[in-house]
């Protein structure tokens, strides 16, 4: 088994739903109107696997074993103001928070691609987060 650790800047796309809402349930502000990402960071832990036999190799398999997905979002609360009203720091690390649930989603695999994580989606609403591997 060999073990990876993938940042983003490997080629990770990250994509989230939910987002607001989240923050207003933490109480991070009391009125929102709108959220953008200005940056972040996301880092899979991740192992694959080969079933090997003398013929050849029977299968592939990767889980992951760990993510840590940072965000950092500016706050608007007024429709009118391109003013930043606040900032805040979002890290979820599924080591460190057992309510976020991840899975592996498989993409088409052929056998000339790099395997890797490539894209990320974070779903604040159902605390879930999805690694695609291609």
């Amino acid at each position: 088994m060999e073990k990876f650790i993938t940042r983003k800047r490997n080629g990770v796309d990250i994509t989230h739903y939910g987002l607001k809402d989240y923050l207003l349930t933490k109480d991070v502000a009391h009125q929102i109107f709108d959220v953008d990402v200005e940056d972040s960071d996301v880092i899979i832990d991740w192992s694959i696997d080969l079933e090997i036999r003398e013929w050849g190799v029977k299968g592939i398999y990767f889980g992951t074993s760990r993510i840590v997905v940072e965000l950092d979002v500016s706050i608007f609360y007024d429709e009118d103001s391109d003013d930043v009203d606040a900032s805040h720091k979002i890290v979820i690390d599924t080591d460190k928070d057992e309510t976020w649930d991840f899975e592996d989603a498989r993409g088409d695999l052929k056998m000339l691609d790099a395997i890797m994580p490539r894209n990320v989606i974070v779903d604040f609403e159902e605390h879930k987060i999805e690694i695609s591997y291609e």
